[in-house]
């Protein structure tokens, strides 16, 4: 017995240690041998750029960043690509570029201080510029798509945002983004009920409106939703009957920019008459709480 344990701890300690350490050298071999292929490839695309064969030196310069990415062989296949169109421009670009943005939409509303512009860039041959607001996105080799994304500031009201994208040929494709910016909540106007106003038990009646430049997405009296289909002015409900746990009227409203508006009237129930309310309270005041903060 305790041989066998003699022999399992030799076995741990001893074999081990040899299986890491060939293990080690097997990937110290082939990432030497990933470095030597990247270098060897990148040669012989330069040595092919030289002799103008652009199509084959393009196939080296590929691999070779396949291997191992290099600032060298990455320039070297942007030059030998361009020369590659510009030996038959009008044959191999035969379309301006393509833009697709993928966010925002086009006419939408937010309420934040900046927006990211994404979206793709194709192009038959090779896209070498994409430029947002005549910012350029910075682009490391030339390729048929490339995807982008850039944070653009924008100023309260219409933001009209331009995107532009040029190939190897020097063709350019352009388009304009409108992206609309509020940053106010929408407006809660309320006639009845007043503050501290008594709450019959037939029910309370509601008098105001609702109101916002963008559009209402959504509204609620005491949670009890009302249809707004992004309407800019918005009647409230007539009567309203409180639960009995409820002592006050909450209205909220959000608009299409995500801004958010809450007023809150309390109102007094199981009141006696209103001489003796007026002399337990003494003279209260009407007032709306109304409160609008940006979504976060």
């Amino acid at each position: 017995m305790f041989r066998n344990i003699h022999w399992f701890f030799i076995i741990i300690f001893v074999v081990t240690p040899a299986y890491c350490f060939v293990g080690c050298q097997t990937a110290q071999k082939n990432e030497s041998k990933s470095v030597k292929s990247s270098y060897t490839y990148c040669n012989s695309g330069i040595a092919l750029y030289n002799q103008e064969k652009f199509e084959d030196a393009q196939k080296e310069f590929v691999i070779s960043m396949r291997c191992e990415k290099s600032i060298k062989a990455g320039q070297y296949l942007n030059w030998a690509r361009k020369a590659w169109v510009d030996e038959k421009k009008g044959v191999r670009d035969r379309r301006p570029p393509e833009i697709i943005i993928r966010s925002p939409e086009h006419g939408s509303f937010i309420n934040g201080f900046s927006v990211s512009i994404q979206g793709i860039a194709k192009d038959d041959t090779f896209v070498q510029k994409i430029k947002i607001n005549n910012k350029e996105f910075p682009i490391n080799i030339w390729n048929k798509e490339i995807e982008f994304s850039m944070e653009v500031p924008v100023d309260s009201g219409k933001n009209i945002i331009s995107v532009s994208v040029t190939d190897l040929a020097g063709k350019t494709s352009s388009l304009f983004l409108t992206v609309n910016v509020d940053r106010m909540g929408p407006i809660i106007v309320i006639d009845t009920p007043l503050a501290g106003e008594p709450a019959p038990e037939t029910g309370i009646s509601l008098k105001g409106y609702i109101m916002d430049d963008s559009g209402l997405v959504d509204a609620f009296v005491n949670n009890e939703s009302i249809v707004c289909n992004g309407l800019q002015e918005l009647q409230l409900p007539e009567t309203i009957q409180l639960r009995p746990e409820e002592t006050e009227v909450v209205v909220k409203a959000r608009d299409l920019s995500g801004n958010e508006t809450c007023a809150r009237i309390p109102v007094l129930k199981n009141w006696r008459s209103p001489t003796s309310q007026s002399q337990e309270q003494g003279n209260t005041m009407p007032f709306i709480n109304i409160h609008a903060r940006g979504r976060e």
